[in-house]
């Protein structure tokens, strides 16, 4: 499977990192506090770990962010916008961009 590491921010400018299928161009939904944490979560599954609802902060996706790297290996642009539970560390919102358009956050 192609996987990055992206990241989510928070309106307020937080980051929290995630893990991004680059097969099926999807977010994988537990979100983690440093980038070498979602590096360890790099064969977890996350099984059972999205569950839609309404709420949260809404957050923008950068599948391809890193803050250590320039060029465009570093895309800091916002994908799509989604909705995270902070104190879950998850996504809740759309996972994929299809699904970011119909929510229209």
């Amino acid at each position: 499977m192609a996987k990055f590491i992206g990241a989510v921010r928070f309106q307020n400018g937080d980051l929290a990192w995630f893990l991004w299928n680059g097969v099926i161009d999807m977010a994988m939904p537990r979100l983690f506090r440093t980038r070498e944490e979602a590096s360890d979560a790099w064969d977890d599954p996350q099984r059972g770990a999205y569950e839609p609802r309404p709420g949260g902060d809404v957050v923008d996706v950068m599948p391809l962010y890193d803050p250590d790297i320039d060029g465009p290996e570093s895309d800091a642009r916002v994908f799509f916008r989604s909705r995270a539970d902070r104190d879950a560390m998850v996504l809740i919102g759309p996972l994929s961009l299809d699904r970011a358009m119909d929510e229209k956050l």
